[in-house]
């Protein structure tokens, strides 16, 4: 049988992440991870004071204020900091760290360094990414404005040449109209073409680090089971030595060893561990599942697969493409969902998506802060009606009939086309539904939807009219 000393010293030696203690402010014990993490040999650090390790002194107050802020609160201190190598490299850092004891710090902290550099080094490259992606959006913003500035001087023309030639107005109202609905189409099926194939690439660079953070989360999980299975073996074992046997007719040896062990067992506090980590590993993996439907729900809108008309669930939908626009809506906004029992329809479900992303954002976007977005479905009579409305600035009563018109936009020139609303009406219309605005300035704006539940499938009509016109 081994001895509580072997075990706790074996875990010491085989941990992949670094684990040491430090007593008064330097290093006591160190383990053969961290040495090699580091470029040290043991007797190089052990003794040293524990500010070493960090670039800067300011760096290191830095990191223990912010540990001991979170050990107050939480019994355990959690910081991310950087390291400094033997060679002058830096290493980004997760440390964590326990009263020894379990009580006071000054009898010593036991700490562990997990390495994060690659992690670290993914969300620079990922957040790179981000402003390439906002670079390139900018770009083709001030592209589109300039085509839209270019396509109302020459509707201007256009109109010149209209009151000149008043036999041929109705035509040319026609022509004009043609012209702007299609400049839209190709404007918006440029733009999303754009933003889908940059969502791709970023979209990816998650899922790497997201696949092995789950995978080692599994792992761990498994780990957790054995571990703990071989210690409700040592602790029966243990309790059946002692039961067993007179403790005073024991080797004294053996006998201070099961009271040592005893000690560790209540100063830890097992039994907490024993079911804390299960707890923390199950809320890691939730996290990790969270961002992997994100990325899934992104890789839906980069690439929106199949284009053919298909039975759909609404709800299901509106919860994807909240999951998109969420971190449009959450720094300024709560939302509450209230979602009915509806039948599936029969569409294009990626352009309704379209549809329900666009309005979200508008929402937002009326929104200053502590606002509310609601959004409610109902099954009424053969429509579902799909519901969104916000609390903020509302639309005025004079422009509230053009906010369908193609570039109509209140936004300041670069900060929206005026296509969103245009493009969702114009989706809702080929699919023989309707759109409705009420809205009040000052207290906010409803948007409902109103789609056919079909009973089977898309009519021909609309199978038509969408596969011709994309959106």
């Amino acid at each position: 049988m081994f001895s509580s000393e072997e075990i706790l010293s074996s875990i010491h030696r085989a941990a992949p992440i670094a684990i040491g203690v430090i007593v008064d402010s330097r290093l006591k014990t160190v383990n053969a991870q961290m040495c090699k993490m580091l470029g040290y040999f043991e007797e190089e650090l052990l003794r040293q004071n524990f500010s070493m390790l960090f670039e800067t002194q300011e760096e290191y107050e830095r990191a223990i204020k912010e540990k001991h802020t979170t050990m107050d609160v939480e019994g355990i201190g959690t910081v991310e900091t950087q390291w400094q190598t033997k060679d002058g490299r830096l290493l980004d850092i997760l440390l964590r760290s326990t009263p020894t004891d379990g009580v006071d710090i000054k009898n010593g902290l036991t700490f562990t360094a997990t390495d994060i550099t690659k992690q670290k080094e993914s969300q620079r490259e990922t957040a790179k990414i981000i402003s390439s992606l906002g670079n390139v959006i900018a770009d083709r913003t001030r592209w589109l404005n300039e085509n839209n500035l270019k396509l109302h001087r020459e509707i201007d023309k256009r109109n010149d040449i209209e009151k000149k030639l008043r036999a041929s107005k109705k035509e040319l109202e026609k022509t004009v109209k043609q012209l702007k609905q299609t400049q839209a189409r190709i404007i918006q099926s440029e733009k999303m073409a754009s933003i889908g194939q940059l969502a791709a690439g970023v979209a990816h660079e998650i899922n790497n680090p997201t696949a092995f953070v789950s995978s080692n989360l599994n792992t761990m999980a498994q780990y957790h089971e054995d571990i703990y299975r071989l210690l409700t073996q040592y602790e029966k074992t243990l309790h059946l030595l002692t039961d067993a046997c007179d403790l005073s007719v024991l080797p004294r040896k053996v006998a201070a060893a099961i009271a040592e062990t005893n000690q560790v067992c209540d100063e830890i506090d097992l039994e907490f561990i024993r079911t804390d980590c299960p707890e923390l590993i199950a809320e890691s993996r939730d996290g990790a599942e969270r961002i992997r439907k994100i990325v899934a729900d992104l890789k839906d809108f980069a690439h929106p697969g199949d284009q053919r008309c298909i039975e759909t669930d609404i709800n299901q939908g509106l919860d994807s493409t909240i999951n998109i626009v969420w971190n449009e809506i959450k720094y300024k906004s709560q939302l509450t969902k209230d979602y009915g029992e509806l039948p599936s329809v029969w569409c294009y479900s990626q352009q309704i998506n379209q549809v329900f992303m666009n309005v979200l954002i508008n929402a937002a976007q009326a929104i200053e802060k502590d606002g509310l977005i609601q959004v409610r479905t109902r099954h009424v009579k053969d429509d579902v009606m799909i519901q969104i409305s916000d609390n903020g600035r509302g639309i005025a009563e004079e422009i509230k009939s053009q906010i369908f018109d193609p570039f109509f936009t209140t936004k300041e020139i670069g900060a929206g086309t005026g296509l969103g609303l245009s493009m969702s009406y114009s989706i809702i219309e080929k699919h023989n539904g309707r759109i409705e605005v009420q809205s009040t300035v000052g207290e906010g704006t409803t948007f409902t939807i109103h789609l056919p539940a079909a009973a089977n499938e898309c009519d021909n009509e609309l199978n038509a009219a969408i596969s011709t016109e994309p959106a």
